[in-house]
């Protein structure tokens, strides 16, 4: 176990001790800020122990010396109060005491201001940390040092003689002033954090419910859609009787017509009706028989009066649809020549009357 002593008095500094089977060794120590008359204790963020005591000053103390019929230390703690109240014009509610029996059927009765303590205990709170104990290295050496007149002297203490009195301390206090003082325990501690993990655990059950009834609604929402869309798209196209993915369907058809437009508005069938309608596109000889268009290309067939018109034909489509050529021909019994002409489906290039030609 790890255990810290805060001590207050000359040169603050928290020094750290491990425990053992045979006490506690000495481990390192930090100096700590201490103002405003122990209202500010800055300490350093990284003190860590798993107990801390607070040695207060013996300048802070004050004693009396009484006479007990019992050397129980129980018993004279429990008298200690009406003692106090005819040795001291303070009020005894206000006190923080402890008592040293002495062999002699005799104590000597240590006592405090409890503002103290409670200003020195409010200000380790702040810096998360909780006391123990609070006791008094100074005193300690007094009592093993000195005559009982010179106990509340202000000692001059070396390193290794504090040390050495921490050690004493934490394995059997002198005095221990925190008796009256009112403490932490671990179910209060636990009883203070309760609410704020029941608040956070519901909280967070709000949250995941939230979540879920939000994913529930945008699920549902989901579905009512291919649902709709589905409907829509059998009312649509009714001859297709295998239901494929409506969205990607309509987008398949989309395209479709998109292309089907591009053909049309670039090599239409009127498009090409009026370039050989015109004075301009007539050719005597010829007879169009048909057009017949799909997103690839346009067939023109006919019949022409000898292979001379059908080459004229042929070239003069060609200027305004490159591409254009003849696919088939077959003579027919009299002098004329079926054919068909394939147009492929692009912009056309020449002047094509009805397209800012001025005939």
């Amino acid at each position: 176990m790890k255990a810290g002593v805060i001590h207050i008095g000359g040169h603050p500094e928290i020094l750290y001790f491990s425990g053992t089977t045979k006490g506690y060794a000495f481990i390192n120590k930090e100096s700590i800020e201490v103002s405003g008359g122990y209202k500010q204790i800055k300490v350093p963020g990284n003190a860590e122990a798993d107990v801390f005591y607070v040695s207060l000053p013996v300048s802070a103390l004050n004693c009396r010396i009484i006479d007990m019929p019992f050397s129980d230390k129980k018993k004279i703690l429990s008298t200690i109060p009406f003692a106090l109240d005819g040795l001291t014009t303070q009020d005894v509610e206000s006190l923080a005491f402890d008592c040293i029996v002495t062999g002699d059927a005799g104590a000597i009765v240590v006592y405090m201001d409890k503002a103290i303590l409670v200003a020195v205990n409010g200000a380790l709170r702040e810096n998360g940390i909780d006391a123990e104990g609070f006791i008094s290295v100074g005193l300690r050496y007094n009592h093993e040092n000195r005559p009982l007149e010179g106990l509340l002297d202000t000692p001059v203490i070396t390193d290794a003689e504090l040390i050495a009195l921490c050690a004493e301390e934490l394995k059997s206090p002198l005095v221990d002033f925190g008796r009256g003082l009112p403490r932490r325990s671990a179910g209060e501690i636990k009883r203070r954090l309760l609410p704020g993990a029941l608040l956070l655990m519901a909280l967070v059950i709000v949250l995941i419910t939230y979540m879920g009834l939000k994913t529930y609604l945008i699920n549902k929402r989901i579905d009512a859609l291919n649902t709709q869309m589905s409907e829509t798209y059998g009312k649509m196209f009714p001859a297709e009787k295998r239901q494929p993915d409506p969205l990607y369907a309509l987008r398949a058809k989309l395209k479709r017509a998109k292309d089907e437009s591009a053909l049309l508005s670039s090599a239409s069938p009127l498009s090409i009706l009026k370039a050989l309608s015109t004075p301009q596109g007539h050719q005597s000889g010829i007879t169009i028989t048909g057009i017949e268009m799909n997103l690839s290309k346009a067939s023109i067939k006919g019949e022409a009066a000898g292979r001379a018109e059908l080459s004229t034909l042929s070239e003069r489509l060609r200027r305004d649809y490159p591409g254009a050529a003849i696919e088939e021909e077959k003579a027919t019994n009299g002098a004329n020549i079926m054919f068909t002409l394939i147009v492929q489906a692009n912009t056309p290039t020449g002047d094509v009357p009805g397209r800012g030609h001025n005939p």
